[in-house]
């Protein structure tokens, strides 16, 4: 019973997380680069980190937070398109990575380099979800580009998350050794 509530609080937790970066990041880039697409995606670290905590128990949560984000710019039937591609294909590229690379499921050991490679393959299913499901809605959009730019805002949005969070736990520890 405890173990389900964690994951209905870390579900909650994730999607308020995932609509603040939403927001952020629109905030950075309102109109996009290539078709609305950033170019500084920082959702996109919470695809990578709920995939990575919860595995494949991460496809609802990721669908709902997915569905509430592509509600604001697209049609009910394209957010609905959009979410489903996104919440199926990136947790499981993310899962199919992560055992590829040799990362356990409780993530300890985890190196750089193993975080490196699944971040990339977490960027670039996301970008391919993303644009395969606007490129079947639209007859206009630049795929190729949409796809590169996507892929470029993926991954430069979960590493600049990554790097503030250690920035903090670094700022933490020189606050910590001083007192």
């Amino acid at each position: 019973m405890q173990r389900i509530a964690y994951k209905i609080g870390f579900s909650f937790f994730l999607i308020a997380l995932y609509l603040i970066l939403t927001r952020v990041s629109h905030f950075i880039s309102p109109h996009g680069f290539i078709d609305g697409v950033s170019l500084l995606w920082l959702p996109a670290f919470v695809r990578l980190f709920g995939s990575l905590v919860m595995g494949l128990w991460f496809i609802p949560v990721l669908f709902v937070m997915s569905l509430i984000s592509y509600l604001e710019d697209n049609s009910i039937q394209g957010a609905l398109l959009l979410a489903l591609l996104v919440s199926l294909i990136v947790p499981c590229a993310i899962e199919i990575a992560r055992r590829a690379v040799g990362i356990r499921e409780d993530l300890a050991g985890m190196t750089g380099r193993q975080l490196l490679y699944v971040s990339i393959v977490c960027a670039a299913a996301s970008s391919l979800a993303y644009s395969g499901a606007h490129f079947t809605q639209s007859d206009e959009w630049q795929f190729y580009k949409a796809l590169t730019s996507a892929f470029i805002g993926n991954f430069l949005g979960q590493w600049c998350v990554i790097y503030t969070i250690k920035a903090f736990f670094y700022a933490e520890s020189a606050v910590r050794s001083r007192l």
